[in-house]
This record gives structure tokens, C-alpha cells and sequence, in this order.
């Protein structure tokens, strides 16, 4: 991503978010658009737990969509209860740190 303040901003920043060292996380969503169920699969390693909570468009907490994992597999979450519209997936550390963010429509 590059973010730049003006037409005439001299220099241009990069942001990115690495993965911590003993990550190696693949994080898929589907089926996306998700209807009554969604499938979250984990992949790789996980060397501590890891935070999985579910935010609607303007950026508040899904309400029930807080889980702690352990472990890499598929997680099957119903979803029936949530609204059509734009939500975003974010899986971090437990102590805050994000490792990846996917973007999810509800149909």
C-alpha cells in the first residue's frame, strides 16, 4: 500500500504487515460470499493462540465472533444471524498483533 499526503508529497511510504517470525499462516475464507455457514481454514503453523473476531463495515466487533484457536484446521461458523453486507475477518495474536485481515461479504 502506498499512502501519499498530496500531489506534491516528496517522498512515498510503504505499509505492510509481516507475519511474525514462526508464523507461517494461510488463512482462506468460503465460500465467500458466505450464506447460513462459514468456513474459515487455517493452515500452517501456529506456535501460540491465535485470535479470530469478525467486524462489520464501520469497524465494530461482531457481537459472539470473538474465538481463541490453537490449532490449524477448518473452523465451521454459522453465520445465518448476520445481516447481508461487508464484514471483515481478522485473525491476530493474542496479544494484539495482526497477521491477516480478509474481507467477507454475507449475501
Amino acid at each position: 500500500v502506498i499512502a501519499t499526503q498530496g500531489f506534491e508529497q516528496p517522498d512515498n511510504f510503504t505499509t505492510s504487515i509481516e507475519t511474525p517470525e514462526g508464523y507461517m499462516l494461510d488463512v482462506s475464507v468460503y465460500p465467500n460470499p458466505v450464506g447460513d455457514l462459514m468456513n474459515i481454514k487455517l493452515e500452517g503453523t501456529i506456535t501460540s493462540p491465535i485470535q479470530i473476531e469478525l467486524y462489520d463495515a464501520s469497524g465494530r466487533l461482531i457481537p459472539g465472533w470473538t474465538r481463541e484457536v490453537r490449532q490449524t484446521g477448518i473452523i465451521e461458523q454459522p453465520a445465518a444471524q448476520l445481516a447481508s453486507g461487508a464484514y471483515f475477518l481478522r485473525v491476530s495474536q493474542t496479544n494484539g498483533m495482526p497477521l491477516r485481515t480478509l474481507p467477507i461479504v454475507k449475501r
